[in-house]
């Protein structure tokens, strides 16, 4: 398949090489697009399980955008998988099922860091992290024009949101920031604590005179609180420099994989 662009798997079967699958589309120079979704990436040959990634392939791969979520990914798979294109332009990242936890997401940064002149976008789903409260630094990301991150991921141990290093998420060219609340078994309101994180972000924009002119807010609200979520957005719009938009997600119409 020498034409290949895009390569998709999803839910990996026992009898499937994933090191070989790899290894094939490491070589194929048209690829562009990887989306691994609920693949475990063990190679079953062995009793530790490697990673279906080579040593070898650093940097090799012709893929640009990578999508991951994977079960039972070890941190240095993550590494691995995020050292494997040649130019990485969107990455998007689902932790699964028995993950292992990434330090923090300072570390997922500097991971990314290899890819700061080229990656446009990052979009950031439900993570484990063993610390967190720390923000990615992006100001060094000199491509980067969209940034999407769950809100549970950012949060503090007691619900609250990071506010001293905010300024970091301020990349040179970021345009468009979301926060991005996903349709799942716990609901949690955009109140007070979200509403002010969110405000205190567009007046340190405004501040730094950054680029960012969009601030997304997609949530999952039943129709109940629709109406309250709406005031609030409009609230923030009328003070605010920054438009903020909101996308009211139901049931039918949210499913991650975008």
């Amino acid at each position: 398949m020498p034409g290949l662009k895009l390569f998709r798997l999803q839910c990996s079967l026992p009898s499937l090489d994933l090191q070989k699958i790899m290894s094939a589309l490491d070589c194929m120079p048209s690829l562009r697009v990887l989306s691994l979704w609920g693949v475990n990436p063990r190679y079953p040959g062995t009793n530790e399980g490697n990673s279906i990634l080579m040593t070898e392939m650093d940097r090799t791969a012709p893929i640009t955008s990578l999508r991951l979520m994977c079960d039972n990914l070890r941190a240095q798979d993550l590494e691995q998988f995020i050292r494997w294109p040649k130019t990485l332009t969107r990455f998007r990242l689902v932790g699964g099922i028995q993950s292992e936890p990434v330090a923090d997401l300072p570390t997922l940064g500097n991971w990314l860091s290899i890819h700061k002149t080229t990656l446009r976008s990052i979009r950031i789903g439900s993570l484990a992290l063993t610390t967190r409260g720390q923000l990615l630094d992006l100001t060094a990301f000199m491509s980067l024009e969209t940034f999407s991150i769950q809100p549970q991921v950012i949060r503090l141990p007691g619900g609250e949101f990071p506010y001293h290093d905010v300024h970091l998420l301020l990349g040179p060219k970021l345009h468009t920031f979301t926060l991005e609340h996903p349709l799942c078994a716990y609901q949690i309101d955009f109140g007070d604590v979200e509403e002010q994180w969110i405000r205190h972000l567009a007046k340190t924009a405004t501040r730094l005179k950054s680029a960012l002119r969009w601030i997304n807010i997609i949530w999952h609200v039943d129709d109940d609180n629709f109406g309250c979520l709406q005031d609030r957005i409009d609230r923030l719009n009328r003070q605010t420099q920054v438009e903020v938009g909101m996308e009211h997600l139901g049931v039918a119409e949210y499913t991650g994989m975008d």
